[in-house]
């Protein structure tokens, strides 16, 4: 087999190792499991699931609500649940194996994917190359779990005509899922699906280990802690090139002065005092302040935000940034008016793209309700 193509392979089926299946109704679980008021494993683990999926549908506050209204309909309460979780957790943690926790784990990414991806469209037909996704994994399987075969074999077998087909096919379909999370999904619920029980069972031994190992194990000793940045070390990073790298070198340096405010104020001695002055705040950490907000993206905006709180407790606001406020607020308005109305037609799909969106709207509109709070006081 060519070298390329089976790497390619390679990478694409690892995915599989924390993908579950997209098709079909999960699995209700092993038979006989024990039940904390109603809540056996199999019916905790579809719960969280649709808990956090109807909060990525509605927001939390409503979600919790339509989440309860579900468990009702079920007979449950949402007081029942919350005890039930924690005394699975407790079971959890109890169990030296790690299976219990492994099995609750499957079942729920059972569950998520099968809420989150319901709707995607079906491609198992799809071909590339000549090749359908279907074909794709049912050889994917063959060559990574059945020792000895014969790649030549394998592809007469499938209907393939030759390593020169395989090998485009194998370098489309790993591009295709490298742009495409959904698809990968599908691919991963086709590789368990031809892979066997067995895989299940592979696959739910590894995630025990990992449970066994971080949660029924003393701590690995630490090491040893390298010596602290000194102030005029993390003053010196607010000039990286990185904007992130400048945001965070202003936060850990307001926070320092923040913290010399307090009784060490009074200590002419103590290392922080020149460098936090008022004046020297305003000339060097207020620029990188507002300069962090003004280029906030998606993922900084809420962080920028958060550093206005050291502009009040170090007494470094001014009536002039107030303009760079009220700019970034704006900003913030129309941003959230434009995720709220690309969520709108997809809030009731099962479609991969819902769950950042609701991340996204949540987080800016965070934000925003943090700026216009720090506005009305400024």
């Amino acid at each position: 087999m060519p070298t390329r193509s089976l790497a390619l392979l390679v990478i694409v089926t690892t995915v599989v190792v924390l993908a579950f299946s997209a098709f079909g109704a999960p699995p209700s679980g092993p038979p006989g499991t024990e039940s904390y008021n109603g809540f056996d494993i199999a019916r905790m683990a579809e719960a969280t699931a649709r808990l956090t999926t109807f909060r990525t549908q509605h927001g939390e506050a409503k979600g919790n609500q339509v989440f309860a209204d579900w468990l009702s309909g079920q007979g449950l309460t949402d007081a029942g649940y919350r005890e039930a979780w924690n005394l699975w957790w407790e079971r959890f943690r109890a169990d030296p194996t790690g299976q219990l926790e492994a099995r609750f784990h499957r079942i729920n990414s059972e569950w998520v994917q099968q809420l989150n991806y319901g709707d995607v469209k079906d491609r198992r037909q799809e071909k590339k190359e000549g090749v359908s996704l279907d074909t794709y994994a049912q050889i994917a399987v063959a060559l990574t779990r059945m020792p000895g075969a014969k790649l030549d074999d394998v592809l007469k077998k499938h209907g393939v005509k030759g390593t020169a087909q395989w090998q485009k096919a194998s370098e489309a379909w790993g591009k295709a899922m490298r742009e495409d999370g959904a698809l990968v999904q599908q691919y991963a619920a086709l590789y368990q699906k031809y892979a066997g029980p067995q895989y299940a069972a592979e696959r739910d031994a590894v995630v025990a280990n990992a449970a066994a190992q971080t949660g029924n194990h003393p701590a690995a000793t630490p090491a040893a802690k390298a010596a602290p940045e000194t102030l005029e070390q993390v003053v010196a990073r607010m000039n990286a090139s990185q904007g992130r790298d400048r945001m965070d070198a202003a936060r850990e340096y307001a926070h320092a002065c923040d913290l010399w405010s307090g009784p060490a104020r009074k200590d002419p001695k103590d290392p922080r005092a020149p460098l936090c002055t008022p004046d020297v705040l305003k000339k060097d950490l207020v620029p990188v302040i507002l300069e962090s907000l003004d280029r906030a993206d998606d993922r900084t905006l809420g962080y920028a935000v958060n550093l206005l709180r050291y502009m009040e407790s170090l007494k470094l606001k001014e009536e002039r940034q107030k303009l760079t406020l009220t700019r970034v607020r704006n900003r913030a308005k129309d941003r959230l008016d434009t995720l709220e109305k690309s969520f709108a037609p997809i809030q009731d799909k099962a479609v991969p793209e819902r769950v950042l969106l609701r991340q996204k709207i949540d987080d800016t509109a965070s934000a925003l309700a943090d700026l216009e709070s720090a506005l009305a006081k400024w």
